[in-house]
């Protein structure tokens, strides 16, 4: 990349100098305050962050009882990726009324098979927390029944750990500690699973049951819970989203910022790169992305190794710029100071590699979309440059 368009500038400044009755030089030296283009290339993070998810979600319900999947809501405005899983009991059967028995208290109760949580946020870290996990719970009367309606009453528990945690989420613990149960979803009793996802069980077990009347059994056609995983999220300060897609992380580069090849050096590029020490820089991004977040987008040299803890301190970043949340195309323009610009040049180990690692940095309340996409279709390191460089007109041996 170096000698190429240096040699362009050679034979121009040859053919300049050529073209007078001067004696042509061996070397030429350049002085000025130029502005450099540098790109650094276009690249589509496809994060899968979503896709992750409800692959984690679907995987873990295995409950034939129970129906699973994302939430639609007919076409995207802003709303977060929503999980949903669904208990539909239709006709359900409650003890029959032995003959000549007064009618007595019914019950039916069941439980889901172990559901397994520990990976509900899938690459998201675990320090992430969903903001709610609304649920409801409800019946649907016979359509033939006539009004009033009968009496239905429900308890709903959830145990993880082995039962060692178990929280009451309709209902107490204790006889007949039951809630009267909506009859219709438009007036169905509420819970919200939220501490217990949080806590990320890999054996989650709901427990519920409903009663009634014998005598009302025949005017009850289903029984209904639901709720619902929106990924509405909050978390500690600098917290980094840790994305690998089949242990890769889809936001290192590969190459040399400047495309330096480690096998092949130029030693005229390097001189090059040296001369534009102590210039003011910048780096500007034309982007568009649809992942619902409104980050802090970092870049480091992921030659230096840094540790977890040392890529989330700010001051080891040479760029630090913001992403808005829009899915509108924008141009992100950061500075580089003289001192985050040497180092790039200076890059690491006697190869002077400089490894761009993008950092993705949420705040404390994001969101995560359905759709999961950072595209990059440009970028440019733009240097204003105190450029004193001298370069041979001689033909290299």
């Amino acid at each position: 990349m170096g000698k190429k368009w240096m040699l362009i500038l050679a034979a121009a400044a040859a053919l300049v100098i050529g073209s007078c009755s001067w004696e042509i030089p061996q070397e030429v030296v350049f002085r000025g305050q130029p502005e450099l283009w540098i790109p650094t290339g276009g690249a589509v993070f496809e994060l899968d962050i979503a896709e992750d998810i409800i692959d984690e979600f679907t995987q873990s319900i295995t409950d034939p009882n129970l129906s699973v999947g994302e939430k639609n809501y007919g076409g995207y405005d802003g709303r977060p990726l929503t999980l949903y899983a669904a208990l539909d009991i239709v006709t359900p059967t409650f003890p029959d009324l032995p003959p000549g028995v007064e009618p007595f208290d019914a019950f039916f109760q069941d439980q889901t098979d172990p559901i397994d949580l520990s990976g509900l946020s899938g690459p998201i870290p675990e320090k992430v927390r969903l903001k709610q996990v609304p649920g409801w719970a409800w019946y649907e009367p016979d359509a033939a029944a006539v009004p009033p309606h009968p009496d239905v009453y429900v308890r709903l528990r959830a145990e993880w750990d082995g039962g060692t945690q178990v929280l009451y989420l309709l209902g107490t613990f204790g006889t007949g500690n039951f809630e009267l149960l909506g009859s219709s979803q438009a007036v169905a009793n509420t819970f919200d699973l939220a501490d217990v996802c949080n806590a990320r069980p890999a054996d989650l077990v709901l427990y519920y049951e409903f009663g009634a009347n014998s005598a009302d059994i025949a005017d009850i056609d289903s029984l209904h819970i639901l709720f619902e995983v929106p990924f509405e999220l909050e978390t500690d300060p600098s917290t980094l989203l840790e994305i690998e897609e089949d242990g890769e992380n889809p936001l290192l580069m590969e190459e040399d910022i400047f495309g330096r090849d480690p096998l092949d050096p130029d030693e005229d590029f390097d001189d090059l790169l040296e001369s534009l020490r102590d210039s003011s820089a910048g780096i500007s991004l034309t982007l568009t992305q649809t992942s619902g977040l409104g980050v802090r987008l970092g870049m480091i040299n992921s030659a230096e190794g840094l540790t977890e803890e040392q890529k989330k301190d700010t001051d080891n970043w040479v760029i630090d710029v913001e992403i808005l949340p829009d899915e509108t195309e924008q141009i992100v323009d950061g500075g580089v100071t003289a001192q985050a610009l040497d180092k790039m040049i200076d890059g690491v180990g006697g190869n002077k590699q400089f490894i761009p690692e993008f950092l993705i940095m949420v705040p404390e309340d994001f969101q995560i979309n359905s759709l999961c996409e950072l595209d990059v279709t440009e970028g440019y390191l733009h240097i204003h440059a105190v450029l004193d460089y001298t370069f041979s007109l001689e033909e290299e041996e």
